[in-house]
């Protein structure tokens, strides 16, 4: 599950402003990992829900104003307040078993945590904002996003990759 590879950072206590701004609070101080994430998830209905971040800043030591991505109102931003607040951590990369990195995954089975087989590896499509993985099983193709917060582990022992697709990413 997702949140085996998240760290309990704080809780949203209240809105702040009229612009869905929102108050965190935390238990220790706030570090430079908290500052500089791009993606959270708040626990809502007892389930991680990953909101992307456009902007945090320090309040005090222990707090931060933050805005997530598409919550522009108060109205959207009070169903938050009581959230618990997880910051995925970084993963260790594994050790490349060839020195091209698409060699070294090409043909690897993709297992969803929830969805269970999706298809086979076919190709990593390089894009520097954004590099993709190409997976197909029969008529259907998907396009995975190569991220930490998505890509959970990389087995080369049983040639698997498993992932942690957010809502909707399969559903296409």
């Amino acid at each position: 599950m997702i949140t085996e590879n998240c760290q309990l950072i704080g809780k949203i206590i209240k809105t702040h402003g009229i612009n869905g701004e929102l108050i965190m609070i935390t238990d220790k101080e706030l570090d430079n990992d908290l500052l500089k994430t791009e993606l959270v998830f708040l626990i809502i209905d007892e389930l991680p829900v990953p909101f992307f971040i456009s902007s945090i800043k320090e309040k005090s030591s222990t707090s931060a104003i933050i805005q997530f991505e598409d919550v522009n109102s108060i109205e959207a931003s009070e169903e938050f307040i009581g959230a618990k607040v997880l910051l995925p951590q970084k993963k260790k990369k594994r050790k490349k078993v060839s020195p091209d990195p698409k060699e070294s995954i090409i043909g690897y089975v993709v297992m969803d945590h929830k969805h269970g087989n999706i298809g086979l590896a076919t190709n990593i499509i390089m894009n520097s904002e954004n590099p993709l993985l190409e997976v197909k099983k029969g008529l259907s193709e998907y396009l995975i996003p190569i991220q930490d917060e998505i890509i959970s582990t990389i087995d080369d022992t049983s040639k698997c990759i498993y992932i942690n697709a957010p809502e909707g990413l399969l559903d296409l």
